[in-house]
Protein backbone atom coordinates (compact mmCIF):
# COMPACT_ATOMS: atom_id res chain seq x y z
CA UNK A 1 0.00 0.00 0.00
CA UNK A 2 1.17 3.52 -0.84
CA UNK A 3 -0.45 6.81 0.17
CA UNK A 4 -1.18 10.11 -1.53
CA UNK A 5 -2.47 13.19 0.27
CA UNK A 6 -4.75 15.52 -1.61
CA UNK A 7 -6.76 18.63 -0.69
CA UNK A 8 -10.45 17.80 -0.22
CA UNK A 9 -11.57 20.58 -2.59
CA UNK A 10 -9.30 19.34 -5.39
CA UNK A 11 -10.37 15.69 -4.97
CA UNK A 12 -14.05 16.65 -4.88
CA UNK A 13 -13.70 18.76 -8.05
CA UNK A 14 -12.62 15.74 -10.13
CA UNK A 15 -14.71 13.16 -11.89
CA UNK A 16 -14.57 9.77 -10.20
CA UNK A 17 -14.40 8.13 -13.62
CA UNK A 18 -11.30 9.74 -15.13
CA UNK A 19 -7.74 8.74 -14.20
CA UNK A 20 -6.41 10.97 -11.42
CA UNK A 21 -3.75 13.62 -11.99
CA UNK A 22 -2.32 15.47 -9.00
CA UNK A 23 -2.16 19.27 -8.92
CA UNK A 24 1.55 19.15 -9.83
CA UNK A 25 1.28 16.42 -12.48
CA UNK A 26 1.47 18.75 -15.49
CA UNK A 27 4.80 20.16 -14.26
CA UNK A 28 6.39 16.99 -12.89
CA UNK A 29 4.81 14.13 -14.88
CA UNK A 30 4.50 11.99 -11.76
CA UNK A 31 2.34 11.75 -8.63
CA UNK A 32 4.00 12.02 -5.23
CA UNK A 33 3.15 9.25 -2.79
CA UNK A 34 4.49 7.87 0.49
CA UNK A 35 5.51 4.29 1.16
CA UNK A 36 4.18 4.04 4.71
CA UNK A 37 1.75 5.83 7.02
CA UNK A 38 4.72 7.15 9.03
CA UNK A 39 6.39 8.58 5.94
CA UNK A 40 3.11 10.22 4.93
CA UNK A 41 2.62 11.77 8.37
CA UNK A 42 6.19 13.09 8.48
CA UNK A 43 5.88 14.62 5.00
CA UNK A 44 2.47 16.14 5.72
CA UNK A 45 3.69 17.88 8.86
CA UNK A 46 6.90 19.07 7.21
CA UNK A 47 5.29 20.49 4.07
CA UNK A 48 1.59 21.15 4.74
CA UNK A 49 1.11 21.89 8.44
CA UNK A 50 0.70 25.63 7.75
CA UNK A 51 -1.85 24.99 4.96
CA UNK A 52 -5.27 25.25 6.63
CA UNK A 53 -7.08 23.31 3.89
CA UNK A 54 -8.59 19.93 4.80
CA UNK A 55 -6.86 16.96 3.19
CA UNK A 56 -7.70 13.37 2.29
CA UNK A 57 -5.50 10.31 2.00
CA UNK A 58 -5.86 8.11 -1.06
CA UNK A 59 -4.78 4.57 -0.17
CA UNK A 60 -3.38 2.98 -3.30
CA UNK A 61 -2.78 -0.70 -4.00
CA UNK A 62 0.39 -0.52 -6.04
CA UNK A 63 -0.25 -3.97 -7.53
CA UNK A 64 -3.29 -2.48 -9.32
CA UNK A 65 -1.46 0.47 -10.89
CA UNK A 66 -1.49 0.84 -14.66
CA UNK A 67 1.34 3.41 -14.54
CA UNK A 68 4.95 2.74 -13.60
CA UNK A 69 5.89 3.04 -9.91
CA UNK A 70 9.45 4.18 -9.21
CA UNK A 71 11.08 4.47 -5.80
CA UNK A 72 13.26 7.58 -5.90
CA UNK A 73 15.52 9.34 -3.44
CA UNK A 74 14.28 12.70 -2.18
CA UNK A 75 15.41 14.45 1.01
CA UNK A 76 17.60 11.43 1.87
CA UNK A 77 14.59 9.11 1.81
CA UNK A 78 13.10 6.81 -0.83
CA UNK A 79 9.61 7.79 -1.96
CA UNK A 80 7.32 6.00 -4.41
CA UNK A 81 6.39 8.10 -7.43
CA UNK A 82 3.65 7.13 -9.89
CA UNK A 83 4.97 7.99 -13.36
CA UNK A 84 1.69 8.47 -15.15
CA UNK A 85 -1.94 8.99 -14.31
CA UNK A 86 -3.48 7.08 -11.44
CA UNK A 87 -6.17 4.65 -12.54
CA UNK A 88 -9.08 4.79 -10.10
CA UNK A 89 -9.19 1.00 -9.65
CA UNK A 90 -5.91 1.22 -7.74
CA UNK A 91 -7.43 3.57 -5.13
CA UNK A 92 -8.82 1.16 -2.55
CA UNK A 93 -9.80 3.71 0.10
CA UNK A 94 -10.02 7.46 0.61
CA UNK A 95 -9.99 8.68 4.21
CA UNK A 96 -9.92 12.06 5.97
CA UNK A 97 -6.51 13.22 7.21
CA UNK A 98 -7.20 14.40 10.78
CA UNK A 99 -5.44 17.37 12.37
CA UNK A 100 -4.85 18.78 15.80
CA UNK A 101 -6.00 22.31 16.71
CA UNK A 102 -2.56 23.71 15.77
CA UNK A 103 -2.70 22.15 12.28
CA UNK A 104 -0.51 19.14 13.06
CA UNK A 105 -1.57 16.13 11.02
CA UNK A 106 -2.45 13.05 13.07
CA UNK A 107 -2.31 9.37 12.19
CA UNK A 108 -5.81 8.33 11.08
CA UNK A 109 -7.29 5.43 13.05
CA UNK A 110 -7.65 3.52 9.77
CA UNK A 111 -3.85 3.55 9.32
CA UNK A 112 -2.74 2.91 12.93
CA UNK A 113 -2.55 -0.88 12.46
CA UNK A 114 -0.68 -0.52 9.18
CA UNK A 115 1.93 1.66 10.87
CA UNK A 116 2.72 -0.85 13.65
Amino acid sequence: MIYHMVPVDFWDSLSGEEPYQSQTFAEENFIHTSGSPEQLLKTANRLYKADPAPFLIACIDESKLDAELRWELSDNENFPHIWGMLNREAVVNVIPFPRDADGTFLMPDELVEESS
